[in-house]
Formats: structure tokens, C-alpha cells, sequence
């Protein structure tokens, strides 16, 4: 990256920087404080669109999830429900139905959906081992299921992560690629089948290559980066249908880790390459927080929220948050357990408490969409 643009992107920092300090701490905020409008709302003012994923049985359940959903969110994505696990359990059995939920209570709340996930080292159910023993079975198998889902929901699944989190250096495999079953049966070759499967099903969806592990300034996040943007600009090189990156962004809270220009450097790179650039899986582990009152715990997770939103907002490349849920639960937090996120049960990890009700970190977000600048098309 040039000069010019380093320059900017330190001085976009520098800007983020100078409107946090003029917040007032949220160590001093109250629940005194105005309602704040919808996030949608906020968001769409700088061309961004803010949505959270989706759990179907709190969706059919409860009615203050529904609410929250409808008047908060843009986009949404289904947590679980469109992974293979949940959509298709057997070879010729697909269960659509918690997923026609999610998809049918966003298209009548105006609200766009993200379709989550076909390439991923997890939630395969047994079967496609067993039907998928060698190189052409593999390759049909991956290319049917992607086909009849995409196909299911086209016009009403606007885009997909269509891999997800492909690498892994401990595997000590090629540009650092994960050996997960889809590698082992196709190699490199998996990223043009899928990319090109979901293509051919529904041309208008945006198709997205997605991970955790890029968002810090470290050693592992660094390389991650690297591998990224390699495997962009080789997907870019050969043709195959990529629009977009998501950073999936599960952060932590009471470390001493920071954001800094290798997230922004990214973003700007990708931009450039005509890619989109979403926040994918937005939440705060709060494992590692020692405080135990909930107000402690809830500063600093707006804290995290607003350092990263304030860092990856300032470069105008992202134009799409998805937190990765709605209501506070405790629950395990992080991409992957033991892997790039802490072992533990987070408490306090989304922008709505277990009640539905606004936190310090829901105007966290608020604040970072307002102080950020327009979406760069």
C-alpha cells in the first residue's frame, strides 16, 4: 500500500480516535439516558447496513426477540439452521423448514437475509463421509447440496459465506490451509467449485469468503491477514465469483490486545480489489474481564465494541455489522473453542441483556456508526 493511503488511513485513526475521547466515559453512563433510535436506522445513515443472526426457537418463542429483530436489523443471518447439520440431515433430505421461518419473518419485516454456511470444516452430518469416498463423489455431493439450497432461496437470500474459515497453520498444509474433509477430497479446488456452484444457482447473490483470527495486532492475526488477501487475489486471478470478505470479529474484553493499521491496511487492500467488506459474527468475550459487577463487565465490553468499530468504520470500506446473536445468554464464545477465541462462558457478550434491554454496548455501536464516515461504493 502506498504512501497517500497509509496517510489517510492514519489520519481516518487519528479522527476515530479524537471522537471517542470527546464521549463521555462508559464508566459514567446511566440507564438514564435517552432512547436511542433503531441501529438500522443509525447505520443506514452512512450507507451500512446492521442486522444480527438469528435463533430460530428465541424467534418462535419469544416475542421481545421478534421485536428487537424487527425494529433493530437491516440484514439478518441464520445462526445455525443453514448449516448442513440443520438443513440437510440426510442425501436426499432436506429440512427447510427453520430456515423458511427465518427467511419468512425477514422478508415481511423488510429485512434482508445472509445465508451462512457451505463450506466448513464443522457441522457435517455423517453421511457425506459415507457417500462422499472419492474425488468425483465429493465434488457431486458439494455441488448438489449448495445448488438446492441456493436454488430454494433465490431472489429471497440476498448472499452467502460461502467458505468459512479455511485456514489452519498447525495443519502444516500448503499457504496454510485447513485439513478439514472438503480439503482432503478436493484440495484448492473447493474454493472454485463452491464459489462456482452458488454462482450458477443464483447469480445475483453476493458470495463471500469468511473468518475470525484477523481483527488484532499479533503474530497470528497478521498472518491470517496474509493468507486472506492471498487467497483473494488468487480467486480474483482465475475468475471465480468472490464479492465480498467477512471478518466474523469475536473480540475480547480485559485484555491488553489492540486494533490497529494491519486490520485497516486489510480493508483498504480488499476494498481496492472491488470486494465487499463485512463484519460478519460481532461479539465481546468477556471471559477475561475480572470484574464482577455487571457494570464493570458491561464498560469494558463497550469499550471493546467501540475500539474495533471506531477502527474498522474510520477506512469507509465496511458497509455491512452483523452481531452474532441478539440477547445476552452464557454461553461459549468465539469462533472455535481453544482456537483463536478463549476458552469460557461469556455472560455479557451481545448489545441487549437477557432482558431485551439496551446496554452500554448497544450505544457503543450506536456512537461508532454516528462518528463514522460514509460508505466508500
Amino acid at each position: 500500500m502506498g504512501l497517500v493511503s497509509r496517510r489517510t488511513i492514519l489520519g481516518q485513526l487519528a479522527a476515530g480516535s479524537i471522537a471517542l475521547a470527546a464521549r463521555p466515559s462508559f464508566a459514567m453512563r446511566g440507564k438514564d439516558e435517552a432512547p436511542l433510535a433503531p441501529l438500522r436506522e443509525i447505520a443506514a445513515a452512512k450507507g451500512i447496513a446492521f442486522g444480527m443472526a438469528v435463533n430460530v426457537h428465541r424467534l418462535e418463542d419469544t416475542a421481545k426477540y421478534r421485536d428487537i429483530l424487527a425494529r433493530e436489523c437491516s440484514i439478518v443471518t441464520p445462526e445455525n439452521t443453514m448449516k448442513w447439520e440443520g438443513i440437510h440431515t440426510q442425501p436426499d433430505d432436506y429440512n427447510f423448514g427453520p430456515s423458511d421461518e427465518i427467511v419468512d419473518f425477514a422478508l415481511k419485516n423488510r429485512i434482508r437475509v445472509h445465508g451462512h454456511t457451505f463450506v466448513w470444516h464443522r457441522a457435517l452430518p455423517p453421511w457425506v463421509q459415507r457417500v462422499a469416498t472419492d474425488k468425483a463423489s465429493a465434488r457431486k455431493v458439494l455441488i448438489d447440496h449448495i445448488t438446492t439450497v441456493v436454488k430454494r432461496y433465490k431472489g429471497r437470500v440476498d448472499s452467502w459465506d460461502v467458505v468459512n474459515e479455511a485456514f489452519q497453520p498447525q495443519d502444516n498444509l500448503t499457504h496454510n490451509y485447513r485439513n478439514s474433509f472438503w480439503y482432503q477430497m478436493l484440495g484448492q479446488e473447493y474454493f472454485e467449485i463452491a464459489f462456482g456452484a452458488a454462482h450458477d444457482a443464483d447469480p445475483k447473490a453476493v458470495l463471500a469468503y469468511n473468518d475470525y483470527g484477523m481483527e488484532y495486532e499479533n503474530h497470528s492475526d497478521e498472518a491470517r491477514r496474509g493468507d486472506v488477501l492471498d487467497l483473494m487475489r488468487s480467486l480474483k486471478k482465475s475468475g471465480v465469483p468472490v464479492g465480498a470478505v467477512g471478518l466474523q470479529s469475536h473480540l475480547r474484553a480485559g485484555t491488553n490486545e489492540h486494533f490497529g493499521n494491519g486490520v485497516t491496511d486489510l480493508l483498504h487492500e480488499l476494498h481496492h480489489m472491488g470486494l465487499e467488506c463485512w463484519v460478519t459474527e460481532l461479539d465481546v468475550d468477556d471471559t477475561k474481564v475480572a470484574a464482577s459487577d455487571l457494570h464493570s463487565r458491561d464498560v469494558q465490553v463497550a469499550e471493546a465494541y467501540s475500539n474495533y468499530l471506531d477502527t474498522v468504520l474510520s477506512t469507509g470500506c465496511v458497509n455491512t455489522v452483523i452481531a452474532w446473536g441478539v440477547f445476552d445468554a452464557v454461553r461459549e464464545i468465539g469462533a472455535e473453542a481453544g482456537v483463536g477465541a478463549s476458552k469460557g462462558k461469556s455472560i455479557r457478550p451481545l448489545l441487549f441483556d437477557s432482558e431485551g434491554n439496551a446496554k452500554l454496548a448497544t450505544r457503543a455501536v450506536a456512537e461508532a456508526f454516528r462518528s463514522a464516515p460514509k460508505y466508500k461504493r
